[in-house]
């Protein structure tokens, strides 16, 4: 076929006549079944043509089922490297069985599609078949395998639909089931590519080594194939490596005195994502989703990114019979039997969707952890388990195995951190512990079976801010003393828990828990906010069981209301303002705090008969100054705040004249979760107000600003003109940011 000539080849019904010549007979015309319709694409019913087709770079459509025979051999599919290197294959319906009924040529790839080229798959009819079985080293999609030469990599690979099952070729070095080709001759094997589901159904099993999706295995003396990477966003994958320490996605295993393939860069936005890595033996295991198993006394390979913003991914590391490490669930391929590190160094993300992770076992090396390090293998002195990376959570995480945190674990940004964001929910299976820090802002949960070995509990492991551990006294009442209860979340309910209830004396009933023995304390709920309550943990907390009288429970204490005035409202620049918050009714317990541009200041008095002052402040910054008082709550009286907005303005030069007003701008912050000790913890908005003065406004009253930036002591200022040359401003500060 001539360069860049499209032909669209349809069948056509023919008629069949018979006739008796010279008698002018003719018998009626009975035409042929219809063939399908397969568009403006390569109509394909048989070997031949679809090879032909591939090697022209075609789009190409079945038009009958197709199964490869060893008549075949010389005719394999492949996308060329030349012209538009690029195939798109539709199934259309039908089935194509490729090796799985009749064996492919050792090495071969089932479908090969060499680095810089791109396949397509798709099924426009529904209900169509790839299936693809390759033999000793060949990627069932990629890569064909080598024992004497390099192994070659995968290009771009797409399934957009259908239902799409590869294996890789098996035996020492074995192709990945999408991605690079196995090797046995002391070179790497191929690399994964770049792999892309965006719907249908895709099976991927790696031979021997060779990852589900990913790198090619490694034989003798030979390292797996880097991972590549894989972008799920819509249909279903399963993958799973190939014994000899392949990962589900990621890294090939390696052979013996190699490195496992370094992991993949996992993208998963939406449908599910199944992940399994290969058993070990002389290699170590491979992990669920990252690297390979490392050979011998080498190291297995470290996992690279997993991101995920929808759907569910399952991971679980392969396990190991013999002395080499387990796998991580995602992360590192375990350390292989003489004594090789477990690989690690993953950053994974969790921003919505749910990850549930487990690390494989090991009969006599470590296991993996379900997120982070792979085991090590426990021959010739041992080896030690990979490295931690970096862990952020905001949607779901499940630890379906144990998970250890180490020490270089720490609070804040750089890696290696683990954070647990205010959405996030870690569930915990078996054990949670180590000696890291976890920063949770979010929610962790112990399972029915499931430990979380920290410092409230008496170990190493340390969890900040939303972590407490609540003890109980019965405060002279005639029950048993509850068992205290450890709380990782925001309030009692967060965390799945309640807070018990006791016995009440002769004549009372049981009206909750206090922070305190007497009418001092604060009532705690089971959805009372335990930061504001207490401040960040971890920290413990004794509460004191309170009663009353026979009778219909109390309600529950009503807040008063509460009334905050400026002595001058607008004020200039060094104007002295008094600001009062006014009380009612008046409670007979608590203290009233005061914030000014959302920072404490401690120039209040004592209350009397309900009525709070602050000041005079002669130093209140130019602009819209929130000014709020907050009453703290006690026994009688809940909780409640007030605001109100100074404006100051800069000393006019001169009044104007008369007659004549300025215009007016306020402006309004606001945040999507409550301000916590002065600092927000999400994207601050600053929305304004414009009011004309004598003329109409010559300028658009200014659109809102986002500040979203971690920071201190941030600013937003505005202004407004009118027609007569009139003009207002606003400035906002004093906004303190950290997410």
């Amino acid at each position: 076929m001539a360069p860049g000539l499209r032909v669209t080849r349809r069948i056509v019904a023919v008629a069949s006549v018979a006739a008796t010549i010279g008698s002018g007979i003719v018998a009626e015309a009975t035409p042929a079944a219809a063939a399908p319709d397969c568009g403006v694409v390569m109509c394909v019913s048989d070997w031949a043509t679809l090879s032909a087709d591939f090697a022209a770079n075609d789009s190409i459509a079945l038009s009958q089922d197709i199964t490869y025979t060893s008549a075949d051999s010389a005719e394999l599919l492949k996308v060329p490297t030349t012209g538009a290197a690029a195939v798109t294959l539709d199934l259309n319906g039908f089935t194509l069985d490729i090796g799985t009924t009749n064996a492919l040529p050792v090495e071969a790839a089932g479908i090969e599609v060499p680095p810089s080229t791109t396949l397509t798959i798709q099924d426009t009819a529904g209900g169509g078949r790839l299936t693809v079985t390759a033999q000793g080293g060949g990627a069932g999609i990629g890569g064909y395998g080598s024992n004497s030469d390099v192994s070659e990599g995968a290009g771009s690979i797409t399934v957009s639909s259908g239902t799409v099952t590869a294996v890789g070729g098996g035996g020492s070095g074995g192709g990945a089931g999408i991605g690079g080709g196995g090797n046995d001759d002391a070179l790497s094997g191929g690399s994964g590519g770049s792999v892309t589901v965006a719907g249908g159904s895709v099976t991927a099993t790696g031979g021997g080594g060779g990852a589900g999706i990913g790198g090619g295995g490694g034989g003798d003396l030979t390292p797996g194939g880097p991972g590549g990477s894989l972008t799920v966003t819509a249909g279903s994958v399963v993958a799973t490596g190939g014994g000899g320490g392949g990962a589900g996605v990621g890294g090939g295993g390696a052979g013996d005195l190699k490195l496992g393939g370094f992991g993949a860069i996992v993208l998963v936005s939406a449908g599910s994502l199944t992940a399994t890595g290969g058993s070990g033996g002389q290699q170590g295991a491979g992990a669920g989703i990252g690297g390979g198993g490392g050979g011998g006394e080498d190291d297995g390979g470290n996992g690279d990114m997993l991101t995920v913003t929808g759907g569910t991914v399952t991971a679980t590391g392969g396990g190991s019979g013999s002395a080499s490490g387990g796998g991580a669930g995602v992360g590192g391929g375990g350390g292989g039997a003489d004594g090789g590190d477990g690989g690690g160094v993953p950053a994974v993300s969790v921003a919505a969707g749910s990850v549930i992770a487990s690390g494989g076992t090991s009969a006599g090396g470590d296991p993996g952890d379900a997120i982070g390090g792979a085991g090590l293998g426990s021959g010739m002195g041992g080896g030690s388990d990979g490295d931690f990376g970096s862990l952020d959570v905001a949607g779901q995480l499940t630890f379906a195995t144990a998970e250890g945190i180490p020490s270089t674990v720490t609070a804040g940004t750089t890696a290696p951190f683990f954070t647990v964001e205010p959405t996030g929910v870690v569930t915990v299976e078996t054990t949670l512990s180590g000696s890291g820090v976890i920063t949770n802002d979010g929610t962790i949960l112990p399972g029915p079976s499931g430990s979380i070995e920290d410092t409230l509990q008496g170990s190493s492991l340390t969890i900040d801010d939303d972590a407490f551990d609540l003890s109980f006294d019965v405060n002279g009442g005639p029950g048993l003393t509850p068992s205290s209860m450890v709380v990782y979340a925001d309030d009692v309910h967060n965390a799945d828990r309640s807070l018990p209830t006791v016995s009440a004396p002769a004549g009372q009933s049981f009206a909750g828990w206090y922070s305190a023995a007497d009418s001092s304390g604060t009532r705690v709920a089971n959805k009372t906010d335990l930061v504001n309550t207490f401040g960040d943990g971890p920290i413990s907390e004794e509460l004191f069981a309170h009663y009353v009288a026979f009778g219909p429970p109390p309600p529950p204490p009503s807040p008063p209301s509460i009334t905050v005035a400026s002595s001058e409202n607008p004020s200039s620049t060094g104007d002295s303002v008094t600001f009062t918050a006014t009380l009612s009714p008046p409670p007979s317990c608590g203290t009233v705090t005061w914030l000014v541009d959302s920072q404490p200041v401690s120039d209040g008095t004592a209350g009397s008969n309900g009525v709070y002052t602050l000041g005079p402040l002669s130093s209140l910054p130019v602009g819209s100054d929130p000014v709020t008082a907050t009453f703290s709550g006690c026994a009688s009286a809940a909780a409640e705040s007030g605001t109100v907005v100074q404006q100051v303005n800069q000393p006019a030069s001169s009044p104007p004249p008369p007659g004549v007003t300025d215009p007016t701008i306020t402006a309004k912050v606001t945040s999507a979760h409550v301000k916590r000790h002065g600092w927000y913890r999400s994207p601050v908005h600053v929305s304004f107000s414009c009011t004309a003065g004598s003329s109409a406004l010559a300028t658009p009253c200014p659109d809102p600003v986002t500040l979203s930036k971690s920071k201190a002591n941030q600013s937003v200022s505005a202004s407004v003109s009118d027609s007569d040359g009139g003009a207002g401003s606003v400035t906002v500060t004093g906004i303190n940011i950290d997410r």
